[in-house]
């Protein structure tokens, strides 16, 4: 199927996102590439009708990362008999960093799970 003159004009990024949807979605889902190459249109012209004019700024994610990270520090401590050296070593931190970031990971998990005692008037 041959590309239309409009769709030759789809600036790069949208093009690029519907690509990436695309390909996510062929990868994650049962779909097949015609199904995954709708869905990925169909998230880019969505994308552009609501952000339509703004100057967008992506950034790395780095902070998704961390917390993946993090999770899976958490999930390998706890299933190596909290053994803190062998979790600091798996995933390249010093004790101490690996220590902060489990403290700081049950101390969420525990504010998520518990309701505050004396709720807010």
């Amino acid at each position: 199927m041959s590309e239309s003159n409009n769709a030759r004009r789809v600036p790069q990024f949208l093009a690029e996102l519907a690509d990436v949807t695309a390909r996510v979605i062929s990868s994650r889902l049962e779909a097949t590439s015609e199904q995954a190459a709708q869905v990925g249109m169909e998230v880019a012209r969505t994308v552009s009708r609501e952000f339509a004019g703004e100057l967008l700024y992506v950034a790395k994610g780095t902070g998704l990362d961390t917390d993946d990270r993090d999770r899976a520090l958490l999930q390998f401590y706890l299933a190596n008999n909290r053994n803190i050296q062998a979790t600091a070593k798996e995933f390249g931190l010093c004790v101490q960093q690996a220590y902060r970031r489990i403290r700081q990971l049950q101390a969420a998990d525990a504010k998520d799970r518990q309701p505050p005692l004396f709720p807010d008037a």
